[in-house]
């Protein structure tokens, strides 16, 4: 009766939102970002375009946690503040690298 109710728990609203659907989105977020990281550091020709992709999601889900952080906890404003940042100043130069790649 316990391991049913961890199942159904994850699969259930809870705060307006669905469990199994935020882990799967930060599942695939994370992996994508690394999958990422590691074509730009062997410098493959499609590693600028896909993380032109990965970063707008990483930028998104960040996004949507920013507005968590701020009605639950406010020390989470500031990390999330930073990659933000980080990501907004890597677009144009993904940009202007996959354009060139194409």
């Amino acid at each position: 009766m316990q391991a049913s109710n961890y199942t159904t728990g994850l699969f259930e609203f809870q705060n307006n939102e669905l469990p199994f659907l935020v882990l799967s989105a930060s599942l695939i977020t994370g992996i994508t970002s690394l999958v990422t990281s590691f074509a730009l550091w062997t410098r493959t020709a499609w590693a600028y375009g896909f993380s032109l992709f990965t970063s707008g999601i990483l930028f998104i889900y960040h996004l949507m946690n920013l507005g968590k952080a701020i009605d639950q906890n406010s020390y989470e404003i500031i990390p999330i503040v930073i990659v933000l940042i980080v990501i907004l100043q890597s677009f144009p130069f993904l940009l202007r690298r996959s354009y060139r790649s194409m």
